[in-house]
């Protein structure tokens, strides 16, 4: 978790939450499934080019949100991709699934810790 990051955009405020922080991570993760399964529909599909572009916009987003590990892990997707390399995209998604899981409440804690009152 990069709470520094986090910590950052949870002092803007935010249009739908009190804070830009909480308004980021909920898009994120409204977002989280449908962004990974166009990371796997991609490589199922055998294209690199948009494996590494889904997986790049992914990171972009986690690493925002402060998903530190999540965002590593699409790096790596997003590196495989550009080495020609599917054959471990599916079970770099299943890690960045289990380790959002593990994440995600971490993350809301120090949003909803940090949010005006």
């Amino acid at each position: 978790i990069d709470a520094v990051q986090l910590e950052r955009l949870t002092g803007i405020p935010g249009q739908n939450r009190p804070t830009l922080a909480g308004d980021l991570l909920e898009v994120f993760t409204t977002r989280f499934v449908r962004s990974l399964d166009a990371v796997r529909d991609a490589a199922r599909a055998q294209d690199p080019v948009r494996v590494r572009h889904e997986a790049h916009a992914f990171k972009g987003s986690a690493l925002t949100v402060g998903a530190a590990a999540v965002g590593l892990v699409s790096g790596r997707i997003e590196d495989d991709a550009r080495d020609g390399k599917l054959d471990q995209i599916e079970e770099r998604c299943a890690s960045i699934e289990s380790l959002w899981v593990d994440t995600a409440p971490y993350l809301w804690q120090i949003v909803e810790r940090r949010a005006p009152r």
